[in-house]
């Protein structure tokens, strides 16, 4: 740093990037900024570059790879973001360490709006709805690979009609979980050995948690899907984009299973019980048709000795004729 005489401070670029740089750091170390989320870049670095704005001006932001969020990023959300400022390229920007939803309100707009332009389009058409396998040997499961849910669901499975479950390991909060799900759907597609049946779960969480299962194009790729999807979103009260858009909805994950797999023990008395039905009405066809041959025999025995004795008659009244007709007198 030099001065000149008049003792004005001066500064080179670098310097003065420098001073400003720590002083951002010093004062702005641990902040919340609150905006509307916009222009949204998420390069091959992982990185996520966006801007915060307000009805008057815009900062700069950056999330970088690595850093796990409960929110998933998308322009248009008005989000409260935590984090510090600093300095690059002589410019400020917010490095995000943390995202919260701000409001609802606008949340709750964004999310009808696309339910209607969704629905217009036909994406949750009952024609369009594919019917479930009755006894699926397959079930893809995407859900997070830890916690409740994917134990839930395997006993479950044990508990009805043991079956194969291939699992697709995802997050299922965040801003990566709307990709992965999307990713796990297609794949399991691309099997040359698919599942018959996929379940796309999670178990109950706030508005933000269930915030991926909102996104535009997971809900397409859901409804793209050639095999048949049963949504399983949270507790039975939440809703989310991607329940309209499955061939079927779950008010939660255990109960995926029971509408996908039907339990072997019932399954067992139902065949065990149509058999017996089956076998008492075989077993009445066959007396009915006993007791008509039975009948039936009856009555051509009686016309047959009705004919006999006819034919008796008409003989013994033939040999008579012909007696007359040798001897006349």
């Amino acid at each position: 740093m030099r001065s000149f005489s008049n003792d004005i401070p001066e500064f080179t670029v670098t310097e003065i990037t420098g001073v400003l740089q720590r002083f951002m750091q010093e004062t702005f170390y641990s902040i919340k900024v609150r905006g509307e989320i916009s222009g949204l870049s998420r390069p091959n670095s992982g990185h996520v570059y966006f801007t915060l704005k307000d009805s008057n001006s815009v900062i700069n932001a950056v999330c970088w790879n690595g850093t796990r969020l409960k929110v998933q990023f998308c322009d248009g959300l008005e989000v409260v973001c935590t984090g510090y400022l600093s300095v690059y390229q002589s410019k400020y920007q917010l490095i995000v360490t943390d995202m919260t939803l701000a409001g609802y309100g606008k949340l709750a707009a964004m999310l009808a709006e696309l339910k209607k332009k969704l629905e217009r389009e036909g994406l949750f058409s009952p024609s369009r709805k594919k019917k479930l396998p009755f006894l699926p040997t397959k079930i893809g499961v995407i859900t997070s690979p830890t916690g409740a849910v994917i134990s839930d669901i395997i006993s479950r499975v044990k508990q009805r009609f043991p079956s194969n479950v291939v699992v697709w390991p995802v997050q299922v909060q965040g801003d990566r979980a709307s990709a992965m799900v999307i990713e796990a759907i297609k794949g399991f597609n691309s099997f040359a050995d698919p599942p018959h049946v996929i379940i796309v779960a999670r178990g109950g969480g706030s508005f933000e948690d269930l915030w991926p299962f909102n996104d535009e194009e997971l809900a397409r790729t859901v409804a793209a899907s050639k095999i048949p999807i049963v949504s399983a979103i949270g507790h039975e009260t939440d809703f989310t984009i991607i329940d309209y858009a499955a061939d079927l909805r779950a008010s939660t994950p255990t109960a995926a299973v029971e509408l996908v797999l039907p339990e072997k023990s019932k399954l067992v008395a139902s065949i065990n019980e149509k058999f017996v039905r089956t076998k008492i009405s075989f077993e009445r066809i066959v007396k009915m048709q006993e007791y008509r041959l039975l009948r039936l025999y009856g009555i051509l025995t009686e016309k047959k000795n009705s004919l006999l004795q006819k034919s008796r008659v008409a003989l013994e009244y033939q040999q008579k004729s012909d007696t007359f007709c040798r001897f006349p007198y």
